[in-house]
């Protein structure tokens, strides 16, 4: 017997940032984040994340396109595959793309944010706002 809606699952695309190169980290309009068990609390002190990765909510980065707290080359990767080269059929999944706040996502953005990781030498650790 198949379960019914209500009884803690979802019948929608999760919207993982892109599960073809296993990236399952939420994107911002995904239905999983808040969705989980009402008692219990993520550590951004929202309702629980359904799945297994939190979506830090409070956190925000621009050029953090696959939201892992970390701006590094598989940021630059998500920016030219899902922003530049097929753009997405939710243009909200590309908010994060335009490091260089000109109102365009382009190669511009992707050199901006090679020039920002190159210029911290590591990854940088985004940290909450």
């Amino acid at each position: 017997m198949e379960p019914l809606p209500g009884d803690g699952l979802i019948f929608e695309d999760p919207r993982f940032v892109n599960e073809h190169y296993s990236n399952y980290n939420y994107l911002s309009t995904s239905p999983c984040i808040d969705a989980g068990d009402p008692t219990e609390i993520d550590e951004d002190e929202t309702r629980i994340d359904i799945g297994a990765l939190h979506f830090p909510q409070g956190y925000f980065a621009i050029g953090d396109c696959n939201n892992d707290n970390l701006l590094n080359v598989v940021d630059v990767i998500t920016i030219v595959n899902n922003c530049i080269l097929s753009f997405p059929e939710n243009p909200l999944e590309c908010d994060c793309s335009d490091v260089n706040n000109d109102g365009n996502i382009n190669v511009i953005d992707v050199i901006a944010l090679v020039g920002i990781i190159l210029e911290n030498k590591h990854p940088l650790i985004i940290t909450q706002i």
